[in-house]
């Protein structure tokens, strides 16, 4: 499911790329928008499904290279370039994995901590 999830996700960037940035691909817009997009994504899937980060990272650079066969506006004599390409931006993804995996750990110790609290007392 998580690799699933990627590869929805990653497609959906490369998608939307176009109405979102005016690029067919997404790592030609301005700046942080792959960037953002990638870690955001990738915080989400964390969250989702902590610690998967080789379902993560298939799954974006599959929904990355789906993108490079269907959607229109790629040059097919660059896909070995943008297959690369794609999984060096999917290890930002997997970052973004990360970081949600280890937010998702620290809201569940904070969960507990506050669980073993004594009640409080009103008045």
């Amino acid at each position: 499911m998580a690799a699933l999830l990627s590869a929805l996700g990653l497609f959906g960037v490369w998608a939307a790329s176009p109405a979102l940035v005016g690029r067919a691909e997404p790592w030609d817009a301005e700046w942080p928008f792959y960037l953002l997009a990638s870690l955001g994504l990738g915080a989400g899937a964390g969250l989702a499904f902590p610690h998967r980060y080789a379902a993560a990272f298939l799954g974006g650079w599959v929904g990355q290279m789906l993108a490079l066969l269907v959607l229109p506006g790629h040059d097919r004599a660059w896909f070995a370039v943008g297959a690369v390409s794609s999984a060096i931006g999917t290890l930002v993804f997997v970052a973004g994995v990360a970081i949600g995996s280890v937010c998702r750990g620290l809201a569940h110790r904070v969960r507990a901590r506050f669980a073993r609290l004594p009640p409080r007392e009103t008045r």
